[in-house]
């Protein structure tokens, strides 16, 4: 008996806890007044205190807008692009806050407390609304495109730019939700594994195929350029990463361009029309091979850590490349082969019965670290064999007796 009530209790408790409602917390950004801080991303802020926040603290009454999205999350916030929230980038004072407790509560307490009513606007008759203090406008998004909803109300503050205005982005929904939907995502997704084993591979899942450029001098074949963008925010170094596509040899072909155009042994330039602009490759000759100095590409100089190098008569393959810049970038080059005809005058690269020359690998296998602990440990091991040799031969004659010489003299033998 004593058990069964302990375990009706625990069921009730249980039920309490399912039933109760969830906490509405979005996250919100506020501007046009200067207020208190957020001391830590998890704290969120009260109905209570956000109504105290926008009390005004001066005589002058101020007017409040508040935009309310559609499943509005932290993260829309942190993105990288450039072209995310371009105005509210720029706005000042700027208050942040990752989780407002029923902002919509908040708002309706802040108009009575004004003797108010919420002005529920449209977009016609929110842009031709005038600077009236006291009032309380609210207007909902009824789509996910932030970027314009961003230039909507750049649009309004700069009609109201002379108002004393507090403006409010804000959500209905908190982050729960949106996390619920990824939460069923993941679900999901065991159940489309069966289904992506028999369904055929879309083009970008297919095998990349190498482009091949061109020249009267040269033919370069890539398959794949990645571009990482160092992109620093504080203290935190962030990546872009972006696939850099190759233009049609038609539309932009390979250029080859010499140091001195009399003598193609002192070195040229190969230049190759990218989305993200050209890319130019110096090579330089070192010592009758050829030396992949550096790259010029997005008005950035790469290059390699290793040393990039092949002889004259052989073609420069590779299978990866990577080369960095002083910014922190980096490039990466997949399947890269490039071969440069010396002679053109009996053959071109343009000829299609061409035959490249034999490849030259990138791969170091003794590359110039390894080489000098190569060197270290046998030196040490001539000096080891050396040594030991010196203290073997201690004591040993260096001389055996001849035959032709008398006997030598041995006090034992005398006393005998």
């Amino acid at each position: 008996m004593f058990l069964s009530m302990r375990l009706i209790n625990f069921l009730l408790i249980l039920g309490a806890f399912v039933a109760a409602e969830l906490p509405v917390t979005p996250p919100a950004i506020i501007w046009g007044v200067k207020l208190p801080k957020s001391r830590s991303i998890f704290e969120y802020v009260s109905p209570e205190t956000l109504v105290e926040m926008l009390q005004p603290k001066e005589a002058t009454p101020r007017m409040i807008i508040a935009y309310f999205a559609n499943d509005l999350t932290s993260k829309d916030f942190s993105c990288l692009e450039l072209d995310c929230f371009p105005f509210l980038r720029q706005v000042k004072p700027f208050n942040y806050y990752s989780q407002v407790h029923q902002p919509l509560a908040a708002l309706k307490t802040f108009a009575e407390l004004r003797n108010r009513t919420l002005i529920w606007d449209s977009a016609t008759s929110l842009l031709q609304t005038t600077c009236v203090p006291h009032e309380i406008h609210i207007f909902n998004f009824t789509d996910g495109q932030l970027n314009k909803h961003d230039s909507f109300m750049k649009s309004i503050s700069e009609r109201l730019k002379d108002c004393p205005l507090v403006q409010i982005y804000t959500a209905h929904f908190e982050e729960f939700e949106a996390q619920q939907r990824r939460r069923n995502r993941d679900a999901s997704k065991k159940n489309r594994q069966e289904l992506m084993r028999t369904v055929e591979p879309t083009a970008s899942q297919r095998p990349q195929e190498a482009k091949v450029l061109r020249n009267l001098m040269a033919v370069v074949s890539i398959q794949k350029i990645m571009f990482a963008e160092a992109i620093q925010r504080g203290q935190i170094m962030n990546f872009k990463r972006t696939q850099v596509e190759i233009l049609d040899s038609s539309e932009a072909p390979l250029k080859l361009t010499l140091a001195d155009a009399s003598n193609i042994l002192k070195g040229y330039v190969v230049e190759i029309a990218t989305s993200m602009g050209p890319l130019a490759i110096d090579v330089l000759p070192v010592s009758g091979n050829w030396h992949i100095w550096r790259m010029h590409f997005y008005k950035q100089h790469f290059k390699a850590r290793d040393l990039l190098f092949y002889g004259r008569k052989f073609s420069f393959c590779c299978h990866e490349m990577n080369l960095y810049s002083e910014q922190g970038s980096s490039l990466t080059f997949s399947m890269f082969y490039m071969d440069v005809e010396m002679d053109p005058n009996e053959f071109t690269p343009m000829d299609l019965d061409y035959v490249a020359k034999s490849c030259w690998l990138c791969q170091n296998f003794l590359t110039p670290s390894v080489t000098q602990i190569l060197f270290a440990i046998v030196l040490l091991l001539i000096i080891l064999g050396v040594g030991l040799s010196m203290l073997l031969s201690i004591g040993r004659p260096k001389k055996f007796p001849s035959s032709n010489e008398p006997e030598l003299y041995v006090k034992g033998y005398a006393e005998r």
